[in-house]
């Protein structure tokens, strides 16, 4: 469940860049059978990754960024080399939402059993 920032506990460094709160988190996603996800580590309370579809998952109660501005970095561990590249095809600050695709070569692929996916945050929080 979403909510605003100052209501929500969870793994943070906040810090003040001029007159901008700025809001860091990491979370790994482990990555099971047929592209599900697993228990995720290291991560706010409140964030849930999901499978869409073939390399898509969807991110639900990320902290709320109303102005919008953010910036994703991802980790991938994948040792057969199943996908190669991640990247974000959607992200909704103010509602908390993101998604993102895995992919080799450009075309969306599914990770295997054991893969794991890190997706690193920072944005502002006003």
């Amino acid at each position: 469940m979403s909510g605003a920032l100052r209501d929500r506990p969870i793994f943070k460094e906040l810090g003040r860049v001029g007159t901008t709160d700025t809001i860091k988190w990491t979370t790994e996603v482990p990555i099971g059978a047929s592209g599900a996800t697993g228990t995720l580590l290291r991560g706010p309370n409140g964030i849930a990754f999901a499978k869409n579809t073939t390399g898509v998952y969807d991110g639900t109660g990320l902290p709320i960024t109303p102005a919008g501005k953010g910036r994703f970095q991802f980790g991938l561990y994948s040792p057969l080399l199943t996908v190669t590249e991640c990247t974000v095809t959607a992200y909704d600050g103010a509602a908390g939402t993101m998604t993102f695709t895995t992919s080799k070569g450009g075309t969306a692929a599914e990770p295997a059993s054991g893969d794991k996916v890190w997706v690193y945050f920072e944005g502002e929080g006003r």
